[in-house]
């Protein structure tokens, strides 16, 4: 591909100077579609559109959040997203400005003879043309730059979209804690009742029923606790969509029970993260961004040079009126030859190189830690879920029988019904836990196909 000329780019430049704008509309419709392959959702609100309205936000949590609604409203109402595509906008404007030519200067000379005479007028215009051989170099930078920013927005939207799903799905679970909760208080005030009936009947300890109300206590503290953390949460949730009022209003929708899906090989998760993490992306345009500064920073060390026009109009008493001619000036590179700034440039690609090497490794690492960390915990809940469970929950109907026909004692019975309800916690656990755990792979991988 032919070079340009840098001669015609600045002319272009001088021809377009009076009439440049910054239009970044096609940055932030870029920045969108980036944000949609990342994320999955599509229609990420960018500076040219308007806010949502209240009305329009209250219709979304009407019926109910889901956790896709969710997503999509953090995407258009996050008011730190909105802030941030600005960004984009202000790395345009220097591309815009990186194609400038800097502005003449334009002299003027009014002197006057000590011992008498015809005043004299003279004036230069003068402009540098050193510029010519840095505005390919200086646009390529500020474009380098510009697709940082438009990366970093990117990954801020992903960043988000993965904290709101944490958070959708760890409110969920929380709200699961609360009904087991509740559950747990309805059979402790039950059993604490059964119990007083026995001991006023003379077949069960006054011991046994302090150990019920024991019981019932815990639970209570339990749920008290849990609603403590549904609070915390909602607020949370209600930062990061930029929700006003209570957030206790906002109603959440569980995803519908679908079949556990089967854990990708950590070698095909592996080849995805390299494709699509953003930060390996993000590392190779700071790369090419340190190339067009190194590129740039060997064009600035070259000598300053101008060019200008002068005239003067000659004193009285002879024939010319006028004088005019050009003008030159050299930088003389004495004390400041550039190379220590071409240096400096220089020990930044390495730097920048050094960082994509260490994103690389860093990724891979995550990546398997993520994945081991998914297989660990859902072999736990199979062992919850298909093993210890229906023992557990036919060992406290057996002890509850034995107990009312006098056969057993309570303190078995608040025993068995005490590891019940220990375990159904664990279960919604460990059910939550694996979810949280396949988020966090997902983020590792840069998205789960």
């Amino acid at each position: 591909m032919r070079k340009p000329d840098p001669i015609l780019a600045a002319l272009a430049s001088l021809v377009a100077a009076c009439t440049t704008t910054v239009d970044p509309a096609a940055d932030y419709d870029a920045a969108r579609d980036g944000i949609a392959a990342a994320t999955g959702v599509s229609g990420a609100r960018t500076p040219a559109e308007p806010l949502l309205t209240a009305e329009e936000v209250e219709a979304t949590l009407e019926d109910g959040l889901s956790l896709e609604e969710a997503r999509s409203l953090a995407l258009r109402n996050n008011r730190t997203l909105a802030a941030a595509f600005l960004e984009v906008g202000v790395a345009r404007a220097d591309v815009e400005q990186s194609g400038l030519l800097r502005n003449p200067t334009l002299g003027v000379a009014y002197l006057w003879p000590d011992g008498g005479g015809r005043k004299r007028i003279g004036g230069d215009l003068v402009q540098s043309v050193s510029d010519l051989w840095q505005l390919r170099f200086r646009r390529e930078l500020a474009e380098a730059e510009l697709r940082e920013r438009v990366l970093e927005v990117v990954q801020l939207a992903s960043q988000l979209s993965i904290d709101v799903e944490r958070e959708f799905l760890e409110l969920l679970a929380t709200d699961e804690s609360l009904q087991l909760a509740e559950r747990e208080i309805e059979l402790a005030q039950e059993t604490v009742r059964l119990v007083s009936r026995k001991v006023e009947a003379g077949m069960a300890r006054s011991t046994e029923l302090a150990q019920a109300r024991s019981r019932l206590a815990d639970a209570q503290l339990v749920r008290s606790q849990a609603a403590q953390r549904l609070a915390s949460g909602r607020q949370r949730l209600a930062l990061q969509l930029s929700l006003t009022g209570d957030p206790a209003r906002v109603k959440l929708l569980a995803p519908a029970a679908s079949e556990s899906r089967e854990l990708p090989a950590v070698e095909s998760l592996l080849a995805l993260g390299d494709a699509r993490r953003l930060d390996l992306r993000a590392a190779a345009v700071a790369v090419e961004r340190a190339d067009a500064a190194l590129a740039l920073e060997r064009k600035r060390a070259l000598p300053d040079v101008s060019v200008g026009r002068e005239g003067e109009h000659p004193e009285g008493g002879t024939n010319t009126p006028f004088v005019g001619g050009f003008s030159g000036s050299v930088e003389l590179p004495i004390f400041d030859s550039g190379r220590v700034a071409v240096r400096r440039a220089e020990l930044l690609r390495e730097q920048a190189l050094a960082e994509q090497s260490a994103a690389r490794h860093a990724a891979a690492q995550e990546i398997r830690a993520a994945h081991a960390a998914v297989a660990a915990l859902a072999e736990t809940r199979e062992v919850i879920e298909a093993r210890a469970g229906p023992a557990a929950l036919q060992t406290v109907a057996l002890t509850r029988t034995a107990f009312e026909r006098g056969q057993g004692t309570a303190l078995e019975f608040l025993q068995a019904s005490t590891q019940a309800a220990a375990l159904e916690r664990a279960r919604a656990q460990a059910r939550s836990a694996v979810a949280l755990a396949r988020v966090e792979l997902a983020r590792a991988c840069g998205g789960l196909p």
